[in-house]
């Protein structure tokens, strides 16, 4: 009996785990900004500085007032407005933490792009 009882309370454990992670992460996805007060998410936003392509995207280089090192990724990265990420352009957007641009040698990304949008100057 006592068997029974144990499989009965993992099950329980493992059911209760699993909606409160759900819930967690669907909050997430409907109030981006509790994602960004714990980590999950890094607002960026400035001049581009610097654009070096990899064989993997985009680096790029922010300026103020939010700068950053950032890696735009095809099929990740979602570009609204004018879609060019160009020196000089204004960008604001969000990213995900983590990213490396694959060149000859790696080069860690603060961030990888979620979404942005982008300026035509």
């Amino acid at each position: 009996m006592a068997p029974n009882i144990f499989y009965r309370g993992v099950k329980m454990f493992l059911i209760i785990s699993f909606f409160s992670f759900f819930f967690l992460a669907v909050g997430m996805l409907i109030f981006p900004q509790f994602a960004s007060a714990i980590g999950l998410i890094i607002p960026f936003g400035g001049n581009i500085l610097v654009a070096v392509p990899c064989t993997n995207g985009l680096l790029i280089t922010v300026g103020p007032p939010r700068p950053g090192v950032f890696l735009y990724q095809p099929g990740v990265s979602v570009i609204h407005e004018n879609f060019i990420l160009k020196p000089g352009a204004k960008v604001l957007g969000i990213a995900i933490p983590g990213g490396v641009c694959v060149l000859p040698v790696p080069i860690l990304a603060e961030g990888t792009i979620w979404k942005a949008g982008v300026s035509l100057f």
